[in-house]
C-alpha cells in the first residue's frame, strides 16, 4: 500500500486533468481496458500532444503520425518508446491505440 500526502494526490489529479484535456477519447470506446490486438471496433484514441504519456510505459501500441504514417500492424512499440509532445512535424503522433499482448 502506498500512502500519498494530500498534495501528492493534488498533483496526481492536475495530470490527470491535462491528459483529460488533451487526449480525446472516441465515443466508440466502451473500455479503455479492453481493446484487442485484433481491434474488432478499429478504434484509435486521438492525441492532441502532451509530454505526459496517456497510458502506462509497458503498453503496446500502433501509432498515427501526423505526416499520415502508420506504423506497421505487426510493429507494434511500447509506449515509452516514442515522443509523446508535439513539435508541430510529420513525426507528431494525432492518435494511438491499445494492442492486447494475449493474442
Amino acid at each position: 500500500m502506498v500512502f500519498l500526502s494530500r498534495e501528492e494526490v493534488n498533483q496526481m489529479l492536475d495530470v490527470l486533468r491535462v491528459i483529460e484535456e488533451r487526449c480525446v477519447v472516441e465515443d466508440n470506446v466502451k473500455d479503455f481496458g479492453s481493446h484487442s490486438s485484433k481491434n474488432e471496433s478499429n478504434t484509435w484514441i486521438s492525441w492532441s500532444g502532451n509530454s505526459v504519456c496517456p497510458v502506462s510505459d509497458d503498453v503496446l501500441i500502433q501509432i498515427k503520425y501526423r505526416n499520415g504514417d502508420i506504423t506497421d500492424p505487426d510493429g507494434f512499440t511500447y509506449a515509452s518508446h516514442v515522443r509523446w509532445n508535439h513539435v508541430n512535424d510529420g513525426s507528431d503522433i494525432v492518435a494511438y491505440r491499445i494492442i492486447d499482448r494475449k493474442e
